[in-house]
């Protein structure tokens, strides 16, 4: 008896090692990898996704990104029909420990990501996305309605008019914040609340 319960410890103790992650633009540490480790902790533990949950009136998909300066950001993806996410934490920590912050790989190339299934719960993490991409993923050519002739990130200023320097009335962006940028000679707001989240019809 006591060596089945050893064994079912074991098992269940090894279990999260049988399904690796797929890594793709090789396998090493990014400089930014602490962000994606701050992402996953604010999506498994503190519900980031929650504004999403709710706009799609169910929690089966959620699209987060955090920036971490010069315009770029990482990108977290989960899915699950179930709505439970039971393996969260330990798939998003697959994905990093294997691809993205393991010191004993080959190195990184191109723009780093990796996934983790498990029959229909699935995980992607990818590094060194750009915020503004991601935003015209989300946004195209209008913000909120108001039309938009791209995005400023910080750190820089933007002056009132229809370019940066257009007018007297400045604004700061700090860095890893972000301005869409008006056509009109509306002042911008800047966003710095993280993570920011990209609103999902899935």
């Amino acid at each position: 008896m006591f060596f089945l319960w050893t064994l079912s410890c074991f098992l269940l103790g090894t279990i999260s090692l049988t399904f690796a992650a797929d890594c793709y633009g090789g396998e090493g540490v990014d400089p930014n990898v602490s962000s994606a480790w701050q992402l996953r902790d604010q999506v498994c533990g503190h519900n980031a996704c929650g504004n999403q949950d709710i706009a799609n009136d169910n929690n089966h998909f959620c699209s987060i990104f955090l920036p971490f300066g010069n315009g770029q950001a990482v990108q977290l993806q989960r899915s699950d029909p179930s709505g439970r996410f039971v393996n969260c934490y330990d798939a998003t920590e697959n994905i990093l420990t294997q691809c993205l912050d393991n010191s004993a790989g080959g190195g990184l190339t191109g723009d780093p990501n990796g996934s983790w299934k498990l029959g229909d719960e699935w995980y992607w993490i990818t590094m060194n996305r750009s915020i503004g991409a991601l935003l015209n993923e989300e946004f195209e050519d209008t913000q909120n309605g108001v039309p938009i002739q791209g995005y400023m990130f910080g750190p820089n200023q933007f002056c009132q008019g229809l370019s940066p320097g257009g007018g007297d009335s400045c604004i700061t962006i700090p860095n890893g914040c972000f301005i869409a940028v008006p056509l009109d000679n509306t002042v911008p707001q800047v966003n710095c609340t993280l993570p920011y989240d990209i609103d999902s019809d899935a």
